[in-house]
């Protein structure tokens, strides 16, 4: 059963990326073309919905409708996000930091909790940790969005077509260079990896504690 989830949370975060690459015409991902620019977006978006598929057929073969549900919410929330992600760009307006992080809560959070959430429902659903779970995937996802936008920055990755956390302090501070923005993505980007890390001070089993600080590091290295 653990190793179908494993697999489907695979299939889904790939479906999301192709997705994801065609909603914002992205021509490369990890330096290499993406699906939609080698072959078109209509390939893409059945290459996309067939993983999805897959995902929804492993999970079903566990026979453990709660995994099918925590990814149904967890699909429907980050398609919540890129909704309003995409309605942003379509009517571009000069929006804060709060909208942006509302947006992260949504499109990138849910990817990361879900991950833990099936875990857990493989290994007896141990309801007490999943208050735990949801601060540390929110400050992790917080995290790694605000640096994934710092980067976009830095290369001129289109970051002015969707509200990144870049647009949004510019627009809270027009008076900012450059490295005002960096140094306070800096700042922010720490004080969710330390919010991710003391969520973790809440767990008893040390060795998943360390897993998860592991986790929490190679994402952010």
């Amino acid at each position: 059963r653990s190793h179908r989830a494993a697999i489907a949370v695979e299939c889904f975060h790939k479906a999301s990326l192709i997705h994801d690459d065609i909603e914002d015409k992205d021509m490369t991902r990890y330096d290499l073309p993406t699906v939609n620019a080698l072959y078109g977006d209509a390939f893409a978006i059945n290459v996309g919905d067939a993983l999805l598929g897959m995902g929804y057929r492993l999970l079903a073969q566990s026979n453990n409708p709660e995994l099918v549900r925590l990814i149904a919410e967890a699909h429907v929330s980050l398609c919540k996000g890129q909704g309003n992600e995409l309605e942003w760009s379509a009517n571009p307006r000069h929006e804060g930091m709060e909208f942006t992080l509302d947006i992260m809560r949504h499109k990138t959070v849910p990817a990361f909790e879900v991950s833990l959430l099936l875990a857990l429902a493989c290994t007896g659903n141990h309801q007490h940790l999943r208050p735990m779970l949801h601060n540390y995937s929110e400050a992790l996802g917080i995290a790694y969005q605000l640096k994934d936008d710092m980067e976009d920055a830095s290369q001129d990755n289109g970051i002015n077509q969707r509200p990144s956390a870049v647009f949004a302090l510019r627009n809270e501070h027009p008076e900012w260079g450059d490295d005002d923005v960096k140094s306070e993505l800096k700042r922010m980007i720490e004080q969710y990896r330390q919010q991710a890390l003391d969520a973790l001070n809440h767990l008893y089993s040390l060795n998943l504690k360390r897993l998860l600080y592991q986790v929490t590091e190679k994402i952010l290295k």
